[in-house]
């Protein structure tokens, strides 16, 4: 069976299309998304002064269908560019020490 809507080749049973989301048969209800995504922001906290390096912090911004939130957050890192330092960590993402409300 193909979509109708982008024409998109389906297993015969398919209920959605996987390309497009179209619904493929009419008795199908089509339900309100529960998932969040979550991004990861970076705040300067202390701005850096002439004998300061100033203070930052990661924080979790999780998006829903209900809206946004704050999801959670790291200590407050020194120095104004800890995206950068965190780079040469393997990548992972990770923040150590993080903490969720």
């Amino acid at each position: 069976m193909f979509c109708a809507k982008c024409g998109t080749k389906l297993p015969d049973e398919a209920n959605y299309c996987w390309h497009c989301g179209e619904a493929q048969k009419d008795d199908i209800q089509v339900q309100e998304s529960t998932f969040e995504i979550c991004e990861i922001v970076y705040s300067v906290v202390e701005p850096a002064g002439l004998f300061s390096a100033g203070k930052g912090q990661f924080w979790a911004r999780a998006i829903g269908p209900t809206g946004q939130h704050r999801a959670g957050e790291t200590e407050v890192l020194p120095g104004n560019d800890p995206p950068a330092r965190m780079m040469g960590r393997g990548g992972s993402g990770l923040v150590p020490n993080s903490k969720l409300w």
